[in-house]
């Protein structure tokens, strides 16, 4: 069953985004002191990176954020990343966006406790969809553009009251539906006659009519007191339904249930409106069946009412029956060709559900073309316009409505990014676009400057406009942002634009692995893998070239894996072929890197034999550092996907390792001459 916030959160949210939205829930779940680490960003693995915090009886705790499909397996690994780290806690806490059915649950909370010593909690994807429907939709809204519930919230009731009078101003402004000003009047009765019981259970309505269910609450609560009926204690479910609802209090909507059924019981001739109002209720509470059932005896009451066809619909949608769905949005249409929601509903439902984006397209427009004000209250259905659109092969339609979306919501998140992604769909056949692109993305990656998808975007558009020295800028930048520190260019590496773009979607992992594993541990002659009888020549140039030309190479080969299927990463002929790719990438890198070392070489006057010696020691370290730079890479990506050491040394096993050191050696000479001219009469 497609369900709006589990399909926003699988294809709209990026890592960090979902990162932010889940210690937003986790803190209002009693958890505390969750402190991400900074910078934020739009485009890197935020969920790789713990954080730390208290649980809620106050005990140390880390937490896990993962939209990753193997959920299990991701958390092993954040499991043992944790255990070989120095921290003391007791509590891990793992929230993922994918299926844990209890049995895993249970089971890998006894694996944890048994290994490490940690409680651990798992909160998977019904977890969330609780959350952001029913406890939390200020939070679906915030992160994720959607408003639920899904359907028609506002209740409905029938409100007579004996001989009120159009002569009075209050009553009149009541009658009139001038709710704000009929508020005024009324409280001005009270002060006068503060047992006067019509007078506040009006009050409480209007109150409610115009959201503000506190007061409401307060003034009916005082009504009942001075006069129990039938009508205030259905006002007073109302307030508590509609409080209920937009507030996910669920205590608010069980008390309101509980009012609704005794009303229907005793009434012996009910309106229809208290069926509809229990089965809102029931929608709210996630009990659908029961609410069809009493949206269906609200329509044996009233069968010509939109709203309730509607919210029918949306109890169809939400146990996954469509076919019934689209006929109650029909019959909604029937009534009231224009009402907004039934418009939408239909029309997303046969975007996503049918697959017919055609049909959805008029749907969509009709529910902005004549819905001006409730298209304000619920901006989504521009995206959705232009997702249809786009399905139907219409990008530069899909486009105008994004850039109508986005001038009455400029910081829709869901717009935004689908602007960005149409942009770079329509910019090869469509130049004109370009200048109007690239001030698109340069305002995104000012908001969220570690973007990796908008700076691709940006980066390849400046190339193609033969403006390489912004593209260089633009990637430059990134070690700045990701606190790599280096002043060393990328331009000198060798490596090209289209190479280096695509290799720093992976720079945070390769920032990560490098705080494993730094090049300056390549100049540590006490390390017990440095086996050369000289000491590491000397050359700070040289650190920093290794550190940023092997970014290339680590992207270049973490992106290869993590395009392959799953089930094919750890094949022979994989494996094989990564190996390749791996050891020519950091041999280039290493051959580039030669260049800095020109300084140590003597001049040839100096004699041949010194020249020749100091040649020899640069190209040996040079190949000790592409041997062990090659295995640690190799190790740290695959264990990053999950590949067996099984595998990776049933690979190894056929594979001459020592050729990255003989090749890097070999080259490593001739870049050396060419540089330093040694064996020309200067050198």
């Amino acid at each position: 069953m497609w369900n709006r916030v589990l399909w926003t959160i699988d294809n709209e949210l990026s890592g960090s985004e979902f990162e932010r939205l889940c210690i937003d829930l986790l803190y209002r779940q009693g958890f505390k002191e969750i402190v991400p680490v900074e910078p934020q960003d739009g485009g890197r693995d935020a969920e790789e990176l713990p954080r730390q915090g208290r649980g809620r009886a106050g005990e140390a705790a880390f937490f896990q954020f993962s939209l990753e499909g193997d959920w299990r397996g991701k958390l092993r690994r954040d499991a043992r990343k944790l255990a070989d780290g120095d921290h003391e806690f007791s509590t891990l806490v793992f929230v993922t966006s994918q299926k844990a059915r209890g049995v895993d649950r249970d089971a890998l909370s006894k694996e944890v406790l048994r290994k490490y010593g940690w409680d651990l909690l798992v909160y998977s994807r019904e977890w969330l969809r609780h959350q952001l429907e029913e406890a939390y939709p200020d939070l679906a809204k915030k992160y994720l553009g959607v408003e639920v519930p899904e359907w028609s919230a506002h209740l409905a009731a029938q409100i007579r009251f004996q001989n009120p009078s159009d002569e009075n101003e209050a009553w009149a402004a009541f009658n009139a539906k001038s709710y704000r000003r009929a508020i005024a009047e009324f409280k001005a009765i009270l002060d006068q006659q503060p047992e006067h019981a019509q007078a506040r259970q009006a009050l409480a309505w209007c109150q409610y009519c115009t959201h503000q269910y506190d007061e409401a609450l307060a003034s009916i609560n005082r009504s009942l007191e001075l006069e129990e009926d039938p009508q205030g204690l259905s006002i007073r479910a109302c307030i508590l339904a509609e409080k209920g609802i937009t507030e996910g209090n669920k205590a608010a909507l069980i008390e309101a249930r509980l009012v609704f059924e005794s009303l229907v019981e005793s009434d012996k001739r009910p309106g229809w409106w208290t069926p509809y109002n229990l089965a809102n209720v029931l929608t709210a509470l996630g009990e659908h069946e029961e609410a069809i059932k009493w949206y269906r005896q609200a329509l044996a009451l009233c069968p010509r009412d939109a709203r309730i066809w509607k919210n029918l619909a949306t109890a169809y949608h939400l146990i996954g029956n469509h076919e019934e769905e689209i006929d109650c949005l029909d019959k909604a249409l029937e009534i009231d060709p224009l009402k907004p929601e039934a418009l939408a509903s239909k029309g997303i439902s046969l975007l996503v559900d049918f697959q017919n984006s055609d049909d959805a397209i008029p749907l969509l427009e009709r529910a902005i073309r004549f819905n001006q004000e409730w298209t304000v209250h619920w901006p989504h259905i521009w995206y959705w316009a232009a997702e249809a659109c786009l399905k139907s092969g219409q990008p530069r339609q899909a486009l105008q409505w994004v850039e109508e979306g986005l001038s009455h919501q400029p910081g829709h998140a869901a717009l935004r990014r689908l602007k960005s992604q149409l942009l770079s769909n329509l910019l090869p056949e469509n130049p004109d676009l370009a200048q109007e692109a690239k001030r698109f993305w340069r305002n995104q990656l000012s908001e969220e400057p570690l973007d990796f998808c908008v700076r691709d975007r940006l980066v390849r558009q400046e190339e193609r406009d033969g403006n390489e020295t912004a593209a260089w800028d633009l990637l430059e930048e990134c070690f700045r942002l990701l606190d790599i520190k280096s002043e060393f260019t990328l331009r000198a590496s060798g490596f090209s634009i289209e190479e280096t773009v695509t290799a720093f979607r992976f720079l945070p992992q390769y920032g990560r692995y490098r705080a494993r594993f730094p090049v300056s541990d390549y100049w540590m002659q006490e390390d017990s893998l440095y086996d050369l009888p000289f000491p590491p020549p000397p050359s700070a140039t040289a650190k920093e070239a290794l550190l940023v030309y092997l970014s290339v190479a680590f992207g270049l080969g973490f992106q290869e894996l993590d395009e392959t299927p799953f089930q094919d990463r750890a094949t022979i002929p994989v494996l094989q072929s990564f190996f390749d790719d791996l050891r020519q990438r950091i041999e280039h890198a290493l051959i580039e890197c030669a260049r800095e070392f020109r300084n140590l070489i003597p001049l040839k006057a100096n004699g041949t034999e010194a020249v020749a010696g100091k040649v020899t020691e640069i190209i040996m370290f040079l190949g000790l550092i592409a041997l062990r730079e090659f295995g640690r890479q190799r190790g740290w990506i695959l264990s990053q996907f999950r590949v067996s050491c099984a595998a990776m040394n049933r690979v190894l096993d056929q594979y001459d390792e020592s050729q990255i050191e003989r090749d890097v050696m070999s080259n490593a000479v001739i870049t050396l001459g060419e540089e330093t001219g040694f064996a020309g009469e200067d050198a």
